[in-house]
């Protein structure tokens, strides 16, 4: 027997032009992930419930005179019934066993902006920002507290920001050197929703740069980049299958690397 459902999704934005270089806009969006049929370690079927989310958004964009590129937004978002995994060790047998949570209220607030500035010819600044706060409500739908009650959603860092230069140097009318540096930085974030001690990554940053000669007359270009210059060391994600046994696993960041690429356009 298939279970078969019918519900309203959708979106709706208003936005307002106070000039053709300034906008505001205000939207409502409502979402849902429909329900899964899940299967246990012992074999047995159930079913986890739907995950709605309402979200709300407010944002302002505008150009002065050419030079400068701003935009700001906030957000709002209220999510029912979200689904939260982790593997809870089992002291008894020395393994795992999977929680699932299905029934969680959770809340995501934040602000992120962008900008970008030409200061001379050939000399951009560009930069972006973001701050999320994003909880697990203390208490579920049904007004009891779980095992992610309070906690931070996995992979979200509550700060974020990126900065970095685009310079331009033209040496005649067919040549033209580049250099783009950038500096990327997250705060600490968590790779489960259990929040687990040691699953985790402390805050760090990430210099990469891109340099080279633009012949375009030809249509040939020639630059160097490297990424991960002060080979700082990370983790991307963590956790994993490993964690049924009490042996989680970890997939570090890339270290230094560095690269040469010709690009001719005809």
């Amino acid at each position: 027997m298939i279970d078969t459902s019918f519900v309203f999704t959708g979106s709706a934005i208003l936005k307002y032009n106070f000039s053709e270089n300034a906008t505001v806009y205000a939207g409502v969006s409502k979402g849902r992930r429909p329900p899964v049929l899940h299967f246990n370690l012992s074999g047995e079927e159930e079913v986890i419930p739907p995950e709605k989310i309402m979200s709300y958004e407010a944002g302002f964009k505008t150009i002065i005179r050419r030079r400068l590129w701003f935009d700001a937004a906030g957000f709002y978002q209220n999510f029912n019934g979200f689904r939260a995994t982790a593997w809870v060790p089992d002291l008894s047998t020395g393994q795992a066993n999977q929680l699932i949570a299905d029934n969680n209220k959770s809340t995501s607030y934040g602000v992120e902006s962008s900008l970008k500035a030409a200061l001379l010819k050939g000399v951009e600044l560009f930069g972006n920002f973001a701050w999320i706060h994003a909880r697990f409500d203390k208490a579920d739908s049904a007004d009891v507290r779980s095992s992610f009650s309070g906690n931070t959603f996995r992979l979200t860092p509550e700060y974020s920001f990126t900065a970095g230069m685009n310079l331009k140097l033209k040496i005649t009318k067919q040549v033209e050197l580049f250099a783009i540096p950038a500096y990327s930085w997250k705060s600490h974030f968590w790779f489960n929703d259990l929040n687990s001690s040691g699953i985790d990554q402390d805050a760090y940053g990430i210099l990469n740069a891109t340099a080279g000669i633009d012949l375009t007359q030809a249509g040939v270009s020639l630059s160097a980049s490297a990424t991960n210059i002060l080979d700082d060391r990370f983790l991307i994600s963590g956790g994993h299958a490993g964690s049924r046994f009490g042996i989680p696993t970890f997939v570090p960041g890339a270290p230094r690397m560095v690269g040469m690429k010709l690009t001719w356009r005809f």
